[in-house]
This record gives C-alpha cells, sequence and structure tokens, in this order.
C-alpha cells in the first residue's frame, strides 16, 4: 500500500525570522481527515571538513533548543534560491575560516520529518586549510574550533559520543564512501561551474596581490 497525505487546507500560525508554523488538516490514505502542525524551514547544509592529515574540523557551540553545548560539522541555513553547495562552502568559510580543494555531495537528509519540513545537505570537504582569524560569524553565533583525527570521530559516532544527528549521519556517510567505496545515489546537486569559479576568484586574487 501507498501512504500519502493530501493536505485540504492550512494556516499560517506563525512567521519567523528563520522559521513558520502551519496548521494544516490533510486526508489520510484510509480516507480519514486530520491535522498536522508543520514547522516550515528554508533548509540547511553541513561540511564533513578534512584536512590532509586527516584531521576533522567540528565548532562547539551552546544550542538553545537543546540547552546544552553541543560538538558538531560546521553547517548553516540555506539563503533563499541558494544552490545548497554554496551554503556550505560559505559556512566553512565563516565558522572556521576554511577553504577546500575538493567537494563531495553527500546526499541529503530531513533532521525530524514528522513535524519539520527541513532538508539538511551534506557535503564532504578535503584537502581543507583554514585560519581561525579568519572567521567572520554572525554577531549571534559564538563557537570555537575543534579539530579530531576522523578514525576517533567515527568512533564517536557509533557510540554516541554525538548528539547532533547531521553530524553522526555526516561522519559515517564519509567513512562508507572513502573507506568502504559506497556509492552516493543522490542526484548531483553541485553546479559543473562551481569549481570554474572558484579559480577564476583565485586567479584574480593571485593577480591583486602580484599588482600590490
Amino acid at each position: 500500500m501507498k501512504y500519502e497525505e493530501k493536505k485540504q487546507f492550512g494556516e499560517q500560525i506563525y512567521k519567523g525570522k528563520v522559521v513558520t508554523l502551519s496548521r494544516d488538516t490533510v486526508t489520510l490514505s484510509n480516507g480519514k481527515d486530520t491535522v498536522r502542525e508543520i514547522v516550515k524551514h528554508p533548509g540547511g547544509a553541513c561540511v564533513v571538513a578534512l584536512t590532509d592529515n586527516d584531521e576533522l574540523l567540528l565548532v562547539n557551540q551552546f544550542r538553545y533548543g537543546a540547552g546544552t553545548e553541543l560538538l558538531e560539522l560546521p553547517a548553516g541555513k540555506i539563503d533563499d534560491g541558494e544552490n545548497p553547495f554554496f551554503t556550505a562552502r560559505r559556512e566553512l568559510a565563516e565558522e572556521v575560516g576554511g577553504t577546500a580543494e575538493d567537494w563531495t555531495y553527500l546526499g541529503k537528509i530531513y533532521p525530524t520529518p514528522a513535524y519539520n519540513n527541513e532538508i539538511t545537505h551534506l557535503f564532504l570537504a578535503t584537502g581543507v586549510q583554514y585560519d581561525e582569524k579568519k572567521q567572520h560569524l554572525d554577531d549571534n553565533e559564538l563557537l570555537d574550533i575543534k579539530r579530531m583525527q576522523f578514525g576517533k570521530a567515527v568512533r564517536m559516532a557509533v557510540d554516541g559520543g554525538f548528539q547532533d544527528a547531521k553530524t553522526v549521519v555526516g561522519i559515517l556517510r564519509v567513512y562508507s564512501y572513502v573507506h568502504n567505496g559506497y556509492k552516493i545515489t543522490e542526484e548531483e546537486i553541485i553546479p559543473e561551474d562551481a569549481f570554474a569559479e572558484i579559480e577564476t576568484a583565485e586567479v584574480s586574487k593571485k593577480t591583486a596581490e602580484t599588482a600590490e
């Protein structure tokens, strides 16, 4: 049996800076109607950032919703109409002052699909170089950069050392992809000209530095 729920009508209960809350009446596959309260979110992107020394870059920050500090992968909200790859690249630069030589799309996850439509896109960034002094965080963003050998991060992801869902999934997908050779079946979303744009920016930067 195929299960689906068809929206009949809905009302917006709350509109915030990041999310909106709606109350929708839907019809179930058995013909009965019910009410769903849904949080609508623009989605996000996170980065499994590995240096040439196989170190994983993480950020430690207080999460108000969880009521505690969490150790997480660098991540952030997708701007309106933005390709998630550019979100991931921006967040790597903002949160850890980092750039990467290579990028791989690792697919997407729904963190809390029962009441939230958020999609988080996962990326692997390798050949990462970073400089903490080049961080440019939002005014309401306080975090520390942490480094960890990737093998230790895998063990922590398995034994409960991380409580953040995207961090657990991202680390284990990279482990499966890099170390076990599993293929990512998600449709590629990194634009073909994305790296050409990066190369052009780097050439322009070097030209400017030479002129100085």
